[in-house]
C-alpha cells in the first residue's frame, strides 16, 4: 500500500504547506541571514586587524571553522529528532481540531 493510500489528504496537503512554507523562508531569509552576517564577521575581522593587535584576531579567528562544524553536526543530529516531533504535534493538533468540531455539533 502506498504512502498516499494510507495517508489522509489533509495531512498530505499540510504537510506540504509547511514544507513550502520552509523553503521560501530559506530562499527569502536564509540568503540574506548569510549575507548579513558574513558581511558584519568580515567588518569585525577587519576593525579588529586594524584597531586592535593582530594576534587577538588571530587568537579568537581560529574559533570561527570550530563553531561551524560543531554546528553542522548538531543540526545534522537534531534535524531528524525535530522533523518527527513536529510530525507528531502537527497530528495532535489535527486530532485536536477533529474533537473540538466533533463536540461543536452536539
Amino acid at each position: 500500500m502506498s504512502y498516499y493510500d494510507k495517508t489522509k489528504l489533509g495531512r498530505i496537503i499540510s504537510r506540504m504547506t509547511s514544507d513550502i512554507q520552509s523553503m521560501r523562508e530559506v530562499n527569502v531569509w536564509g540568503i540574506f541571514n548569510i549575507v548579513a552576517w558574513s558581511g558584519m564577521m568580515l567588518f569585525a575581522a577587519a576593525m579588529m586587524s586594524i584597531y586592535a593587535d593582530w594576534r587577538l584576531l588571530m587568537s579568537v579567528a581560529w574559533l570561527a571553522p570550530v563553531l561551524f562544524v560543531v554546528n553542522r553536526k548538531f543540526l545534522k543530529q537534531v534535524g531528524g529528532p525535530q522533523q518527527v516531533a513536529r510530525e507528531g504535534w502537527t497530528a495532535r493538533q489535527h486530532e485536536h481540531g477533529r474533537e473540538h468540531h466533533r463536540h461543536a455539533r452536539w
